[in-house]
C-alpha cells in the first residue's frame, strides 16, 4: 500500500513527502495522511473501450481506492482510433496492391458499376473519387464497398493495409 497526502484546502492528492512511507512529523492540519489501494484492472475491448482511472477518496478511513474501469468510446473517438492505426494511403499504392491480389482497374470500374445500377450521377462521383483521389482513406465509404464487392472481409482489409502503406 501506498502513502499519499490529501489537501483538505485544494481536495487534491499529494505524494507522500518521504521516499520511505515513514512517518512525517508536524504536518499542517489540512494534509490528511491516506491509504491507497489499487484494485485489479476491469476487462475491456481495447477495440471499443478506454481504460479510465477512478478514484474513492474515504476521508472517514483515510483511503483512495484507484481503480481503472472500462469506458464505452465515443463514435469520434473510435474513427480517431482507426484513422491513427490505418493512415491514408497512396492511391497509387492502393491500386498495385490490388493488382498484386490480381484485381485490375477494369474490375474495380465495374464493381463501381454494379454499386450504383440506377443512379448515373453516383456512378460518376464513385469513379471521379477512383481515378483521381491522390490519397485513399481506410474507412472511407467507397473503400469500404469496394472492399465488400471485390471479396474482402473488413478485417481482411484492416490487415492488408499495412502492406499497402509499406510499399
Amino acid at each position: 500500500m501506498k502513502k499519499l497526502l490529501y489537501n483538505s484546502q485544494t481536495q487534491m492528492l499529494q505524494p507522500w513527502p518521504r521516499a520511505d512511507d515513514g512517518d512525517v512529523v508536524g504536518l499542517d492540519a489540512h494534509l490528511i495522511p491516506m491509504t491507497e489501494t489499487t484494485l485489479d484492472d476491469e476487462q475491456h475491448d481495447p477495440e471499443t473501450q478506454r481504460l479510465e482511472v477512478r478514484r474513492d477518496i474515504d476521508l472517514e478511513a483515510r483511503t483512495v481506492t484507484v481503480q481503472r474501469v472500462a469506458v464505452e468510446l465515443t463514435e469520434q473517438e473510435i474513427a480517431e482510433r482507426r484513422r491513427s492505426l490505418f493512415p491514408d494511403a497512396e492511391a497509387v499504392d492502393v491500386r498495385d496492391w490490388l493488382l498484386d491480389q490480381g484485381i485490375t482497374a477494369a474490375d474495380v470500374e465495374a464493381q463501381i458499376a454494379l454499386m450504383f445500377p440506377d443512379d448515373q450521377l453516383a456512378t460518376a462521383k464513385a469513379l471521379n473519387r477512383w481515378e483521381y483521389a491522390v490519397r485513399v482513406p481506410r474507412d472511407h465509404p467507397l473503400v469500404v464497398a469496394l472492399g465488400n464487392a471485390l471479396g474482402f472481409t473488413q478485417a481482411q482489409l484492416d490487415t492488408e493495409w499495412a502492406n499497402v502503406l509499406n510499399r
